[in-house]
């Protein structure tokens, strides 16, 4: 989907308010996944999991601020930090797993 604007020659930018809103949202999955991890702290899978969130979110703003306010940069961005999430949420043993999609 992200890839489609650009094919169509299409300039999307994010304005600085809903990038400030995606950046808010990053932050809570990063606190979310920080609190995972305090309450199992002897958890290394999860541990890294959080490690690795972080980096993921810290690499992307440095992108965006960086003039990558473009939906090119902005989605892509978006969905390494969803699964760099999910892969916390997998290391947690207190989560329940979630099904497969069927």
């Amino acid at each position: 989907a992200w890839m489609l604007s650009d094919a169509q020659d299409h300039d999307e930018t994010l304005a600085g308010h809903k990038l400030e809103g995606i950046f808010d949202l990053w932050k809570g999955f990063r606190s979310r996944c920080n609190d995972l991890w305090l309450n199992e702290i002897q958890n290394d899978d999860l541990m890294q999991a959080h490690e690795d969130l972080k980096e993921v979110i810290s690499r992307c703003r440095g992108r965006i601020n960086r003039g990558g306010n473009h939906v090119a940069v902005v989605g892509p961005c978006h969905e390494e930090v969803l699964a760099a999430l999910q892969k916390c949420k997998a290391a947690s043993q207190l989560i329940p797993a979630e099904p497969a999609p069927s």
